[in-house]
């Protein structure tokens, strides 16, 4: 909603940036200090799971790290290849960014999302794709419009972002009013990306 507003004037200035910078940090201190009043273990399948039960720091750490790197250039040679073969086609960047580059860049969520469900782990694979979502409305759009501002293109404007707005409106109608997301629901959602999508190069 924060982002449909700003989008209205046709840029993202930098003091939008910087109160969309503001707001992700507000946002991320507000986690801190919730997590903060909780217990220091979790509820798992098994029972309670305490600290002393999980790897060594150093090895997630790790893990983490090696597994960054890899994304990293993994996401830039698919949106690179993608994208030039999507420009010989003669498709406008914003259906580029809309579609080829999205999907590129989501793919690491996509890939952490499902084996965090594959072991049972729902809260990361949820909190996951909140949090990336929370993290590129507020963080990247607000970095990148403190360095430059953001022009926003009128067809997205017309359309994706209020689509964008009304999606959100339903997933949260979905987790509000139920404790999971069944496989119909999942299904639903990903033929609605399929349809959005093919309505991008019609």
């Amino acid at each position: 909603l924060i982002m449909l507003v700003m989008a209205q004037s046709g840029l993202i200035s930098r003091i939008e940036g910087l109160l969309l910078a503001v707001a992700l940090c507000i946002y991320l201190v507000l986690v801190y200090r919730q997590e903060a009043q909780k217990p220091r273990f979790s509820e798992g399948l098994e029972g309670p799971v305490k600290a002393r039960d999980f790897q060594p720091n150093w090895l997630s750490v790790t893990y983490i790290v090696a597994g960054l790197v890899f994304l990293v250039f993994g996401a830039d040679f698919l949106v690179s290849g993608a994208s030039n073969i999507a420009r010989s086609f003669g498709i406008s960047e914003a259906v580029i960014g809309l579609t080829v580059v999205a999907v590129g860049t989501s793919l690491p969520e996509l890939a952490t999302s499902v084996m965090a469900a594959v072991k049972r782990h729902s809260d990361v694979s949820l909190g996951n794709v909140i949090g990336s979502n929370i993290f590129n409305a507020l963080g990247i759009l607000g970095i990148t419009s403190l360095i430059s501002p953001v022009g926003v293109n009128a067809a997205i404007l017309r359309f994706d972002l209020p689509f964008l707005v009304l999606l959100s409106l339903l997933v949260l109608a979905f987790l509000t009013f139920r404790t999971s997301v069944s496989r119909a629901m999942g299904a639903g959602m990903v033929a609605a990306y399929f349809a959005y999508t093919i309505w991008q190069f019609v």
